[in-house]
């Protein structure tokens, strides 16, 4: 386990998370990576070669391990002690959930490194104390929105920010899609804060499908995250339709390739999904944000994005303009900077790695 750096992220299949992990684990071909998760959560990532995922042999050995220690650690926590290096990787790690007291990731290994994350949405000045003493025995911590840099920098030095991680995913199709519309849902019955604007996120999608089933152009609604219900919301709104070979469902399963192959083949892409904003950008696609979390509206201002929007988060209804809208790509000049400028979350891997080189 010493020749192993632990990554904690958030595994159920879904697409921005398993891409982070890919570019992770590629970036190092020589390390070794352990993912203390079944097989059946991590997709095409069990396919890496440097990567190690959890078996039910090694779950016993890890528990074997525990016992023999004789500690009252758990198991994640015995193997988080005993790695090489520990790297959270993730958008939304710093989230104030009801029970975060439980559940929120202990710093117990010197060389954790966070990576990717937005702090928030917290509530509590509780939560925040508890978080900053955490970042604090981290060897690094990069954020992907200024607000959350700026939010802690004042009382942590070990704590920088950089263009999200996946402006600078390496791995994209090479060759210009098609022209489809795209679309990529999520359930709001699943978020308790979004519940009271379901009719209206589902109401004005439904909206932009019948606009463009009229100009007689194809529509794809993508779901990057079946465990959180995006394909539920899809086939209501499939089911509302009715019957049309305009409307497509496309479902991330867990191989990353082919699912980007399919966001390729659209033109211009509706997205709710965050990390549809980005890769929507990065594939230099006409991008309409749908807002309905502050991590986007962040990411929005720091790239002075200025094309049309529909912030849901702050109850706006349906506008009407988000029909013929073209001017929601970023410029050359400003994808090929965020893509220099995104690689800067793994600078301090790098030169930990370099210190540290795999035997």
């Amino acid at each position: 386990m010493y020749f192993y750096t632990l990554v904690q992220a958030y595994y159920a299949k879904n697409l921005g998370d398993d891409m982070f992990v890919q570019e992770l684990v590629r970036r190092y071909p020589r390390e070794r990576f352990l993912l203390l998760q079944p097989c059946k959560r991590l997709g095409n990532l069990v396919y890496e070669k440097n990567v190690r995922a959890l078996q039910y042999p090694l779950l016993f050995f890890y528990i074997a391990l525990v016992k023999i220690i004789r500690r009252k650690d758990s198991v994640i926590n015995a193997v988080c002690k005993r790695t090489k290096a520990v790297v959270r990787i993730g958008g939304s790690i710093f989230i104030e959930k009801k029970n975060w007291k439980e559940t929120i990731t202990k710093t117990l290994n010197k060389n954790t490194y966070i990576l990717g994350a937005n702090f928030g949405p917290y509530t509590s000045e509780e939560y925040l104390r508890y978080a900053v003493q955490q970042i604090k025995l981290t060897k690094d911590c990069c954020f992907r929105d200024r607000y959350s840099y700026d939010l802690l920098s004042k009382e942590l030095s070990n704590v920088r920010y950089a263009p999200d991680i996946l402006f600078s995913y390496p791995y994209l199709p090479k060759e210009k899609g098609g022209n489809s519309i795209g679309i990529s849902v999520i359930d709001f019955t699943k978020r308790d804060s979004l519940r009271s604007e379901k009719n209206n996120y589902i109401n004005g999608i439904i909206e932009i499908c019948r606009y463009f089933i009229e100009k007689k152009r194809n529509i794809v609604l993508y779901g990057f995250c079946q465990t959180e219900g995006d394909e539920n919301a899809i086939d209501e709104i499939i089911e509302i339709l009715g019957p049309t070979s305009r409307i497509k469902k496309c479902i991330y399963s867990g191989d990353i390739e082919r699912y980007l192959q399919e966001i390729n083949e659209c033109e211009k892409i509706y997205a709710t999904r965050f990390h549809a904003m980005i890769i929507g950008w990065i594939m230099k696609k006409d991008v309409v944000p749908i807002i309905y979390s502050n991590k986007q509206i962040n990411v929005i201002k720091d790239l002075d994005f200025n094309g049309v929007q529909w912030d849901i988060l702050h109850h706006q209804a349906f506008p009407l303009g988000l029909f013929d809208t073209n001017n929601g790509r970023l410029s050359e000049n400003t994808i090929h900077m965020l893509q220099i400028e995104a690689v800067e979350h793994f600078k301090k891997l790098d030169e930990f790695y370099s210190k540290n080189r795999a035997v």
